[in-house]
């Protein structure tokens, strides 16, 4: 039983919409992964720092710490800077894009640009390529 919970992968989402981290929860549950939710930087900072996930979606523009800054900040961190980390926002401008590339992110996508199922298939077909 041990084993089986162990292979399950971990996935945080951290964004402040909360119908989209109840969209996201749904449909990764669904796939039989694990789901964490935090709704601004710093409880993601800190939930990535105490649960150690498979993979990290981050919104950029969210209250009390903005994603960027979040990652920055694991990405200094020598135990969590190998923790695969998907840029998830609505401001698909270049600096941004430009930044969270350059921090190592493994992907930069504009909300409007991939429907919840397509992001599920992405997240869960990296994970598989792992």
């Amino acid at each position: 039983m041990a084993e089986e919970n162990k292979a399950k992968k971990v996935i945080l989402v951290v964004d402040d919409d909360p119908m989209l981290l109840t969209l996201y929860k749904k449909l990764f549950s669904n796939k039989g992964m694990e789901v964490l939710l935090a709704q601004d930087g710093q409880e993601g900072l800190e939930m990535i720092q105490q649960e150690k996930p498979d993979f990290v979606i981050l919104d950029i523009r969210m209250p009390k710490l903005d994603g960027l800054s979040a990652l920055k900040i694991m990405k200094a961190n020598d135990e969590l800077k190998d923790v695969p980390v998907m840029v998830l926002t609505n401001y698909g401008n270049e600096e941004y894009r430009e930044t969270a590339q350059k921090l190592g992110v493994v992907d930069f996508l504009v909300k409007t640009n991939i429907d919840p199922s397509g992001l599920v298939k992405r997240v869960s077909d990296y994970l598989q390529n792992r």
